[in-house]
């Protein structure tokens, strides 16, 4: 475990020598995005379900009240609050934070107002309410699926192997990084649509990986591990986030080299972080 997850943290830190300067056309494609909770297809009363840098937005209200949460909307501050007996979540239009009880989180792409509707990124619905999300691309439909079960807390051993498992799923994270460590100015090109399908690809593991761990109850000794984990996890796709906006051309290179310094620094912190805290454990579990 501890091998395969140093190895994806020194991945995202290799980017920042992989790219070469390339251009692309964007093509753009209406995106007519279908969303059932709880297997009920949901209707929107305003605006649709969009998509913001390449994240799905979904309307905040049209979700949450269905799940039965309460929303407040405060136009002074351009911020909703969203409560139930367990939980107060508050987001505010044009900042990515996020804050769920005592606990604060990172959005994918900010909260925004679009055509008056307060919009979310579709991530953070499980992130704040412990939902299954479901994407599937043929037919462009999210399924949420609010009927958890209870978290399971797992002994040591069974924690290490169910973890195991579920980083195992990242693999095709390592094939996108072991294409965009080979590109050179020759090849690029000829790679674009192998990057494209490795990408999307990736940001899928990545995002089923996550929604697993979020489910998953460590024991004591290993909670820092598993949210550093986490929160790795959150900035390999924030970084597949910038492959997708380069290969579409929405960046040039200069910005996008500006971004990968950010990320990549963030990651180096993560990691430090992560080797720390997985000095503390018993590594004889590992073997």
């Amino acid at each position: 475990m501890r091998k395969k997850l140093i190895y994806i943290c020194l991945a995202v830190l290799s980017m920042t020598m992989l790219f070469t300067v390339s251009t692309i056309g964007a093509e753009d494609t209406e995106q007519k995005i279908k969303v059932y909770l709880n297997g009920e297809y949901i209707q929107f009363s305003s605006q649709e379900p969009t998509v913001v840098e390449r994240r799905t937005l979904i309307p905040l209200r049209g979700i949450f009240e269905k799940m039965g949460y309460s929303v407040s909307w405060d136009a002074k501050t351009k911020s909703c609050v969203i409560s139930n007996d367990i939980q107060t979540i508050t987001m505010r239009s044009g900042h990515k934070g996020m804050q769920v009880n005592e606990q604060a989180y990172m959005l994918d792409v900010p909260a925004q107002i679009i055509n008056d509707s307060f919009m979310i990124p579709l991530r953070a619905v499980a992130e704040c309410t412990g939902a299954t999300v479901t994407w599937d691309a043929p037919t462009k439909s999210v399924y949420i699926n609010s009927n958890q079960k209870e978290q399971i807390s797992f002994s040591v051993n069974e924690y290490v192997k169910e973890y195991t498992e579920n980083i195992s799923e990242l693999d095709s994270v390592n094939s996108l990084f072991r294409t965009l460590n080979s590109l050179t100015d020759r090849n690029y090109n000829s790679k674009i649509d192998t990057l494209k399908r490795q990408t999307e690809e990736a940001k899928e593991s990545l995002d089923n990986v996550y929604s697993k761990l979020s489910q998953m109850t460590p024991p004591d000794d290993y909670s820092d591990f598993h949210e550093l984990s986490m929160e790795m996890i959150n900035t390999v796709n924030e970084l597949c986030d910038l492959v997708e906006r380069m290969l579409d051309n929405d960046l040039t290179y200069e910005e996008a080299a500006a971004e990968i310094s950010l990320i990549t620094e963030k990651a180096d912190e993560i990691n430090r972080e992560l080797s720390s805290a997985t000095a503390e454990l018993n590594m004889s579990v590992y073997r």
